[in-house]
């Protein structure tokens, strides 16, 4: 549609004349055709190029990122995770001519999409159809999104921090440590439960934010319960090793440490590895949003190892899967202001059945292909269904809904009211 609409409004501009354009259109072509011919080919000859010298490429990033190797380092998975200062995978791979070059075609062609819409427009309605209307709704009630994000971001930035002080300052000159650590842990769960967790959700829905508004307040809530989280989980295990008689002091991080560590001053940004090139759902799961993998990899899956045991390996990663898919679903739902737990559906069902299937063995660029089709039609039904039941809650409201009207799908019933 966007081809044919540019087509449009080239042959209204520049070819008004039909034999003209007749005229025109095999030298057109032709010339098309060779440089784009010439382009493939200059960019085969240079992967070619890099692929037979590969030593050469990395002693280039080595000496200008201070260390190739170091960025898809890892220590072992029971030391813990290592931070590195290193850039973006895109950052990396726009610094090569090719891609750049690539970068720099698709923003000419959204920017020739905008053009195309808005002369069409003009010719059509005789008038620039320039309307906001959209953004502004789903963007709506900033000030509610601002005061509840700086209560959420000033919160997380001073009660865990504080409790966690408190604790390890007098825990190991406290005769009863048992009951000091399960008192502040209390605290600190009553904090994640009820001041970062259900405040936040009854705010959204209260004030009924917008979709994307709900989502700014949702999403943030989520990183901020797992910032603090992970705070908490990292650093107690150096009070509990800690030992009086090497040093008088306990080694607490500063705040300064602890506000980078909650995405201000971040220097490790690999958040996501080439999560494209995966022919495996396994290392799509990985690499795709390497944050929330490696957090429920330390603090979900390796824990119900350590409670279990290494034989029920199946049931940890079920874990990981079902608390994955009850913390998305919840987002949506609280979003949206609906249930329906379509994604559920796919992430438990599609999701571990396909982690299984398309498993790590699958080597050949085949798996890759068939990865992004059962992707990219999960993805569809996914938001063909969710769009679906936005669209029921809006024409077919229900005056007195009880609590089984928002279980239950609207969409299933909303076409017999239209």
């Amino acid at each position: 549609g966007q081809i044919s609409c540019i087509l449009k409004v080239f042959s209204f501009l520049f070819l008004p004349s039909s034999k003209l354009y007749q005229q025109m259109k095999p030298a057109f072509m032709q010339r098309i055709d060779s440089h784009f011919t010439e382009f493939v080919n200059g960019l085969i000859a240079k992967s070619v190029q890099l692929e037979s010298s590969p030593p050469a490429f990395q002693a280039v990033c080595s000496e200008k990122d201070g260390g190739f190797k170091s960025k898809e380092s890892r220590a072992p998975p029971e030391h813990g995770k290592v931070f590195v200062a290193r850039k973006s995978v895109l950052d990396e791979l726009f610094e090569v001519k090719d891609i750049r070059t690539i970068h720099h075609v698709f923003i000419a062609f959204f920017i020739m999409i905008i053009l195309c819409t808005l002369i069409v427009d003009s010719i059509d309605e005789g008038r620039l159809v320039v309307k906001f209307d959209l953004l502004v709704y789903v963007f709506g009630k900033s000030s509610v999104v601002a005061s509840t994000w700086l209560y959420m971001f000033l919160s997380t930035l001073t009660v865990p921090y504080g409790l966690f002080l408190l604790w390890a300052q007098g825990y190991h000159g406290s005769s009863h440590k048992t009951i000091r650590s399960a008192f502040f842990g209390g605290l600190f769960m009553i904090f994640q439960i009820f001041g970062l967790g259900v405040g936040p959700a009854y705010i959204a829905v209260a004030y009924n934010l917008p979709p994307a508004s709900a989502f700014i307040v949702i999403l943030e809530q989520v990183r901020l319960l797992m910032k603090g989280y992970s705070f908490i989980r990292e650093n107690t295990s150096r009070i509990l090793s800690f030992t009086p008689q090497k040093t008088n002091t306990v080694q607490v991080p500063k705040v300064s440490q602890y506000l980078c560590s909650i995405m201000l001053r971040f220097a490790d940004r690999m958040f996501y590895k080439d999560w494209w090139n995966s022919k495996s759902y396994a290392r799509y799961f990985r690499t795709s949003n390497v944050v929330v993998h490696d957090w429920l990899y330390y603090y979900a899956y390796r824990d119900v190892l350590w409670l279990f045991g290494k034989k029920f390996k199946a049931v940890a990663m079920l874990s990981v899967f079902t608390l994955s898919a009850i913390v998305h679903e919840y987002v949506l739902a609280v979003c949206f202001g609906y249930f329906y737990p379509v994604l559920f559906f796919f992430y438990m069902g599609f999701g571990t059945l396909f982690n299984f299937i398309l498993s790590d063995r699958r080597k050949g660029p085949i798996w890759t292909m068939i990865l992004w089709l059962t992707l990219g039609l999960g993805i569809t039904m996914i938001h063909y269904l969710y769009s679906l039941e936005w669209n029921a809650h809006k024409h077919c409201p229900l005056k007195n809904p009880t609590f089984l009207d928002y279980v239950k799908p609207r969409s299933w019933t909303c076409h017999l009211k239209v």
